[in-house]
């Protein structure tokens, strides 16, 4: 009986699909359709919505106001008009602890971050935020004619009862929108994020305008897609339903907003307010207004020293007056970051939780607020904070770590890193007037990390590619795994397809699984560099699984220049040294691979051993730890003095260790493998 009533139904389903699937609109056909179920009557230039929802996103309550314009701009070109609609849009968010604005207009674009501050959109950030803006505008007025898309295209829903309208607009990326085939409303849209895929699912579809009251009956909800009033989900017969006040004219919006990004908890969005001006205000989509200075710098600003661990920059800085502990500066940061575990020592307190993606896994993140940082001669004041556990830097840099420095500190001055005397000092934008022989590479910013142009050559092709330039990267060049596989790099560039993991660390957000290579060249701007040992991912999650960009370019090329990291010009100085123009040293190793741990981060822990090292050779063990180097105490002993000595070819040493609970000398003379052999 039940194989009959199966075999009985299955033709009709297929029938079913198969006369829709047939029957698919066009573009223009699904946008009127949508045009209609929403209600028009608020859709002609020149307008303004001003859109007021609530928010949980990164577990903070808080509320946001939209104002969307709807202009609609004649252009004059040999004698023929054309009528397209321009997009201007202020949002306005208001959390509990902190806030944000950005504004989007014909000449203006501009984000005030959470501490105040102003900076202009470019590039791809900008094309980001105009589709996020794009999105909003369209689910407000519904989808522009069909002229206004760009390569607009419509299919059929897997489960054939929606149809999925794609389209763009100039300046800005593709959204894939899914309408209900029924009631012609959307149920979700998707457009990539920075590294991600947001999707944006929509429900609840009514009114939000001041109350009026209105009947409806069977025969209004009746013709809901025959003309531009339309029935709302869960509307009976007879039931009073809320319409616009003076107005004939209907408007539906989603009340309920649900947003799914990857890697990133979902959040919702209740939408309680929609109401259109009929006209456009100058001041709505005016530019942002700084606040208040938060940086005080002396007259005198005296050089800071810094330390190399493990090639990445590092120097003392006081929070909230507290004694000064050591920062890493990486422009590969968008915010200053606070090491979880220093939070109470320097007076600070967590506030909600989100999750970050590092190089190559998420990890939880939360915010503080009211850190201020001093150094001698320069106060940054009362800053909104992320907050990271950066235990596994501890344990692979060896220093403890009050946090990261990235743009919210940088962005404030123009940085002078001088790698041979190891200082850097920080000069006042306002007055810094570079007049050396340097050279400058211009730089975009996309979420406060700086992006360049570059091209790199490999047998002999020239590549265009899009660099993070990332003062916390140690390495010299690493290439994103999507960037990797495009141009066959693992064929043309790889050296040695052994895959290198940060063993012991394999869980942290910054954690790369990474392949050998060399590249011929790379050039960034008149930055020439020859004959580089690179790094390419394998990862297949975090930011070098990414393709929205190449790689990154760090501290290993870097470190042979001069600089100026100039961010208020939007560039970076690089002055050649002595160093630029020397062989890149050959990757080699003597195959022990040894973490931090303890308070004061003095124990050390084997925790890889290379096989066919000369570590291996000489018997070291996963898990050993080391007690003593050279007759000296392990808490005498800088993770950088062990790993410095091992490195040192045909020096001879002994290294006490502590296995199965039992002390035990290793004596050997370094001998150092290849990284790059085949």
């Amino acid at each position: 009986m039940t194989f009959r009533i199966a075999r009985f139904f299955a033709p009709i389903v297929l029938l079913t699909l198969s006369a829709l699937a047939q029957t698919v609109p066009s573009a223009q056909e699904v946008a009127a359709k949508w045009r209609a179920a929403i209600g028009e009557g608020h859709s002609k230039a020149p307008t303004t919505a001003v859109l007021t929802c609530s928010s949980m996103e990164d577990g903070i309550p808080g509320n946001m106001v939209e104002r969307i314009g709807l202009v609609r701009v004649v252009r004059f070109t040999a004698g023929q008009s054309d009528a397209r609609t321009h997009l201007e849009y202020r949002r306005s968010a208001k959390r509990e602890f902190d806030g944000a604005d950005l504004v989007l207009a014909e000449t203006i674009n501009q984000r005030r971050d959470w501490n105040g501050f102003v900076r202009e959109m470019r590039g791809k950030e900008l094309e980001r935020l105009r589709t996020m803006a794009s999105e909003r505008q369209v689910l407000v007025f519904g989808p522009p004619p069909e002229k206004d898309m760009l390569q607009p295209a419509v299919s059929l829903s897997e489960d054939g009862k929606s149809f999925v309208l794609r389209f763009g607009a100039a300046g800005m990326q593709r959204i894939t929108w899914t309408i209900d085939a029924q009631t012609g409303l959307p149920t979700k849209s998707e457009h990539a994020g920075e590294d991600s895929v947001i999707t944006s699912y929509y429900s609840g579809w009514g009114t939000l305008e001041k109350p009026t009251t209105e009947t409806t009956t069977p025969e209004s909800q009746n013709r809901a897609f025959r003309g531009p009033r339309t029935r709302r989900h869960g509307e009976q017969p007879g039931n009073q339903v809320k319409g616009w006040a003076g107005s004939s004219q209907k408007t539906l919006f989603p009340r309920r907003i649900r947003v799914t990004e990857t890697d990133k908890p979902d959040y919702n969005m209740e939408c309680t307010g929609l109401r259109f001006t009929g006209s456009l205000s100058v001041k709505d989509f005016a530019a942002l207004k700084p606040g208040p200075s938060d940086t005080t710098l002396a007259n005198v600003v005296p050089p800071i020293p810094f330390t190399m661990e493990a090639n990445h920059i590092v120097f003392k800085v006081s929070v909230n007056g507290r004694e000064p502990m050591a920062f890493i500066l990486d422009t590969g940061a968008d915010q200053e970051v606070i090491n979880e575990t220093r939070m109470a020592a320097f007076g600070l307190k967590a506030y909600a939780g989100t999750t970050t993606t590092g190089g190559g896994n998420s990890a939880p993140y939360g915010y503080a607020k009211d850190a201020t940082f001093t150094l001698p001669g320069v106060t940054l004041s009362r800053q909104h904070v992320a907050v990271l556990d950066q235990t596994g830097l501890e344990r692979a840099l060896g220093v403890p770590f009050g946090g990261i420095l990235g743009y919210d500190f940088i962005s404030r001055f123009v940085m002078e890193i001088d790698y041979a005397k190891k200082l850097i000092t920080l000069h006042d934008p306002k007055k810094f007037n570079y007049a050396g022989k340097g050279f400058v590479v211009p730089i975009t910013f996309d979420n406060g990390i700086p992006f360049a142009n570059g091209i790199i050559s490999v047998a002999s092709k020239d590549i265009p590619a899009y660099f993070v330039l990332d003062f916390g990267a140690a390495e010299t060049m690493t290439l994103t795994s999507p960037f990797v596989k495009a141009h066959d790099l693992a064929n043309l560039a790889q050296t040695n397809a052994t895959v290198n993991r940060p063993a012991g660390l394999e869980n942290q957000f910054f954690a790369q699984n990474n392949v050998r290579g060399r590249i011929d060249r790379l050039q960034l701007g008149q930055m020439d560099v020859r004959s580089i040992p690179i790094n390419m991912s394998v990862n297949t999650s975090g930011a070098y699984a990414s393709a929205n960009f190449s790689g990154t370019v760090g501290e290993s090329i870097f470190s042979r220049y001069h600089v100026f990291l100039d961010y208020p010009h939007n560039r970076v100085i690089f002055e050649p040294t002595p160093e630029a123009d020397k062989p890149f040293p050959k990757r080699r190793t003597y195959g022990l691979s040894v973490l931090a741990s303890g308070e004061a981060l003095r124990t050390y822990t084997v925790s890889a051993v290379r096989p066919d090292s000369g570590a291996a050779a000489d018997g070291f063990k996963k898990g050993d730890v080391v007690s003593a180097l050279d007759g000296k105490p392990a808490s005498e002993v800088t993770l950088s003095q062990l790993r410095d000595a091992l490195q040192q070819e045909n020096t001879r040493h002994s290294i006490t260790v502590v296995r199965d609970g039992a002390p035990q000398t290793i004596s050997f003379e370094v001998k150092l493998i290849s990284l790059d052999r085949k």
